[in-house]
């Protein structure tokens, strides 16, 4: 016997032993056949599919067999399911021998430690159930592998220990003879416990989750307050850790160690209240609690480190054993909770704009922001990027707009100052360019450092004086300053008149008059100041109201090239933006001015699908003509269909009818905007998640690193592995893979494909080769379609859509040359639909072009009905599959 493994009969048990020496593997699943870190890499090692062989899966029974010709047949055992992991381990994995008995007869069988991974069971534990289900089946042999490392090398060695004065070094078929002169003949080892009560009572609050809530901050006992004041926290800036997973109705249990230690060294521990989260924690530094203590206090005696955190959730594999040791000292612990749980009711939620995403959304507001830090906002880059977000009312655009703005402020490098602009809130203020330059103004002094904020102030105060006062107000403003200077140098003189008034009392009455209207004409001055300092300061002298600025508009010679130098120093400032000159090292001598800049300005532009058509046109063509020539982010998020209607019903005496008119506002729209974005789809699941988050039911989502989480080693390791999958980055399979084999939130491994397929610039050049001939050779038109490209693809990803690249490059390239058709995918039952609307062309080079495009490639497609859904997938819009495509 190898000196890494125990015989013990028909059992052997070793150290990474690998499921191709033997004649059938076993692996875990939960009930759905999703994938894990076991299955997925035990049916790679044994050559099946991974996504195939899930999806076919029937898991009723809680097993299922899989078998296909030339490869070893592997059993899959439900571990995690409606009960507890060991509960679900233990019954099917005897159900499943039982069933199979007479197929794994005399076969050798690879059995690893089940439910480890997601179910959370501590790998001893999961040795002693498969053990001794595995006992009870004399007529197969079993090779119970631990996994590599540390931790199975400390099993191994307690095994061994365990094991040496019972069955060690017997054969299968002594065991066999052993078992019948006596029934029940095992090995020395501890029964299962019964943690079913625990069980019970988690069962009953499945919508909530457990935590141990710690009454020590900084070495100091603060229970008391805690208890007193029904809040627990440390009433501070820093938000504790984990705090912020923590919802309504969450149960903690104050706990510490017994000895008042609050590190807890090698004691058990304490609980001396349970809780229920009545209010979420705020600016206070509290998360409000309803507490009812306990007499006595309860305990835990198996110590654990982990649980003397601030705040840490109680883990799956402690839950059921730490709830029953607690029923033991308490019976009524269930109804000392229910007492403090409200009424089931729906909590309300109001419908403000939230950072928070909750629908899957987040990877693709990070991959545009990569796009704008990466690709578009160089230091090269001194003109306007005008980008459109497309959702119907109520989609969500405001919440990703704060995504967005999320990710643009986090990260080292150039900061950003974004101002959030509502047209609907300023469309009764005319005219529209002025709102949106006053509170650019305004909104900036809220993110600037302190100095920069007082540097805005004046320049932009002197700025309005000197582009928007009146020649009286400048005039006014000289006499006044000349008034209290003369004032100032002459004080003893006037000093000195006033006092040889009053005291010379031997005076004629003329000479009486005379100084009395010296007297009058003193104090009328000093009225004149006075009023002129008032009017100075109340009279549009800064242009601080849209009727000041349309005063200045009727009568300034050239308005816009004043109000276009305004805005481009206003930008500056909030920039931070300098220049220094310097010479060219190549060519001539002659000098240029480098810009250097501190900060970049955003601006987003929100539900101006809620304004009136009029207010929209002058909004959008006073950003393109006073505007643009600024190095700003300009993001408009509205419905496309509103916004270009709008344009067509402006200017329709330019157009001869309805048809016209649509084409005429989306000609407009086209020209306005450098690239339309539009909001990812909502998956299934998550919108089941957020259905479940507004109810205030809790999901129990599966486990992993967010992506703030994830540290640079691990991203070294996750882009190593999917350089070596290349072909296959972006399909849905391959999020799932990568968020089970690095244990990933959904969310970090969706960003992580993302990040790393948009890194492989040479796709899209390669791409692009094949349609060279159709493209503009226009620098900017290229960039134009690769930034489109980036981000339709980037959403696909998020969407879990799996599209052909060269399709996606495909469309792009002909709805760019023909415009009708972003109307016509969305009515379009049959491809031929298509190809109807570019005939309809007028612009004949533009005609001939598209059914170039069209027909090349539509022809090397075989599957036309495959091709309609993917060209609708690209909008978002999914079609029914039942349809016939003809």
């Amino acid at each position: 016997m190898a000196p890494n493994r125990i015989q013990l009969g028909h059992i052997t048990i070793g150290i990474g032993e690998t499921p191709l020496a033997y004649d059938i593997a076993v692996v875990s699943t939960d009930i759905h056949g999703n994938r894990g870190a076991l299955n997925t890499s035990i049916l790679k090692e044994l050559g099946y599919s991974t996504g195939a062989t899930l999806d076919n899966l029937n898991l009723k029974e809680g097993y299922d067999l899989v078998k296909e010709k030339g490869k070893i047949p592997v059993l899959f055992i439900v571990t995690i399911g409606e009960g507890a992991t060991r509960k679900s381990l233990a019954q099917n994995l005897q159900a499943s021998l039982g069933a199979y008995t007479d197929l794994f007869r005399d076969k050798n069988i690879w059995v690893p430690l089940l439910g480890t991974g997601s179910g959370r069971l501590k790998l001893q534990l999961s040795f002693d159930i498969i053990f001794e289900i595995l006992f009870q089946f004399l007529e197969s042999n079993f090779m119970i592998s631990l996994p590599s490392g540390r931790q199975g090398e400390q099993l191994f060695q307690i095994l061994n220990k365990r094991f040496k004065n019972t069955f060690q070094g017997t054969t299968a078929d002594e065991i066999k003879q052993a078992a019948s002169q006596f029934e029940g003949a095992k090995p020395d080892s501890e029964p299962i416990p019964d943690f079913s009560q625990g069980n019970a009572l988690r069962e009953a609050f499945g919508k909530h989750d457990f935590y141990f809530a710690s009454y020590f901050f900084e070495d100091q006992d603060i229970g008391k307050d805690l208890l007193d004041n029904s809040r627990w926290g440390h009433g501070v800036n820093s938000i504790p850790s984990r705090v912020t997973d923590v919802r309504i109705n969450d149960i903690l249990f104050l706990s510490g160690a017994s000895t008042g230690d609050p590190k807890g060294e090698g004691e058990r521990i304490e609980v001396r209240a349970v809780g229920v989260v009545t209010s979420l924690y705020d600016e206070t530094g509290y998360l409000g609690v309803a507490w009812r203590e306990f007499d006595p206090f309860l305990h835990f005696n198996k110590y654990s480190r982990r649980y003397f955190e601030t705040l840490i959730p109680i883990r799956d594999s402690d839950i059921d054993e730490i709830l029953t040791a607690f029923l033991n000292q308490r019976e009524e612990l269930e109804d000392d909770i229910r007492a403090l749980l409200p009424k089931e009711k729906i909590p309300f939620h109001d419908d403000k704009a939230v950072d928070n995403d909750q629908l899957g959304r987040e990877p693709v507001a990070i991959a545009f922001v990569d796009l704008l830090k990466d690709d578009v906002f160089k230091n090269d880059f001194n003109y306007s990027f005008m980008v459109h977000l497309q959702g119907e009312w109520g989609a969500g655009k405001s919440s990703f707009l704060k995504l967005i703005k999320k990710h643009l402020q986090l990260g080292d490098g150039e900061k950003w100052v974004v101002v959030e602009y509502n047209a609907w809130q300023n469309q009764h203020i005319d005219p529209p360019w002025w709102t949106l330059i006053d509170q650019v103004y305004t909104e900036s002094l809220k993110e600037l450092p302190f100095l920069a904020k007082y540097k805005l102030i004046l320049f932009e105060k002197a700025r309005r004086i000197k582009e928007y006062s009146s020649w009286r107000n400048i005039i006014s403003l000289t006499l006044l300053v000349v008034l209290l200077l003369l004032m100032f140098l002459f004080k003893d003189q006037v000093i000195d008149f006033f006092k040889g008034i009053v005291e010379n009392e031997n005076k004629t009455t003329a000479e009486e008059i005379g100084d009395f209207l010296k007297v009058a004409t003193a104090i009328a001055t000093f009225i004149g100041g006075v009023y002129g300092v008032v009017r100075l300061f109340t009279t549009p002298f800064f242009a601080n109201s849209p009727q000041q600025v349309k005063t200045f508009v009727l009568r300034a010679s050239d308005p816009q090239k004043k109000v276009k130098k305004h805005f481009k120093n206003l930008v500056e400032n909030i920039n931070g933006e300098t220049r220094k000159k310097k010479k060219r090292t190549y060519g001539n001598n002659e000098t240029y001015k480098e810009r250097t800049r501190k900060r970049q300005l955003a601006i987003f532009i929100d539900d101006i699908d809620r304004c009136s058509k009029e207010f929209i046109i002058r909004l959008l063509e006073g950003i393109q003509t006073l505007f643009k020539e600024n190095r700003v982010l300009f993001i408009v998020a509205g419905d496309k269909n509103w916004i270009t209607k709008s344009f067509g019903e402006v200017y329709s005496d330019f157009a001869e009818d309805d048809r016209s008119k649509h084409k005429l506002g989306e000609f407009f729209v086209e020209k306005a905007f450098q690239l339309s974005l539009r909001l990812p789809n909502v998956s299934k699941q998550a919108l089941e998640n957020y259905w479940n988050y507004i109810l205030g039911n809790r999901i129990k989502k599966k486990e992993g690193k967010k992506l703030r989480d994830i540290d640079s080693e691990t991203k070294v390791e996750i882009n190593r592995y999917l350089n070596g999958l290349r072909e296959g980055i972006g399909s849905s399979d391959m999020i799932k893979e990568v968020q089970d084999e690095f244990n990933l939130e959904m969310d970090a491994a969706t960003s992580v494909v993302i990040d790393a397929k948009n890194a492989d610039g040479g796709k899209f050049n390669h791409l692009l080769s094949g349609f060279y001939q159709y493209v503009n050779t226009n620098p900017r038109s290229i960039k134009r379609l690769a930034n489109a490209y980036t981000m339709t693809r980037s959403t696909l990803i998020a969407e879990q859509v799996d599209v052909e690249e060269k399709t996606l490059l495909w469309w792009l390239i002909l709805e760019d040359l023909c415009h009708p058709l972003s109307n016509t995918v969305q009515t379009a039952l049959k491809m031929q639909d298509f190809h109807e609307t570019i005939l309809q062309m007028t612009d004949q080079n533009n005609r001939r072009k598209c059914i170039e495009v069209y027909n090349d490639y539509v022809a090397r497609i075989k599957d036309g009905h495959k091709l309609l859904t993917e060209i609708k997938a690209l909008k978002g819009i999914k079609f029914d599959s039942g349809m016939e495509e003809n």
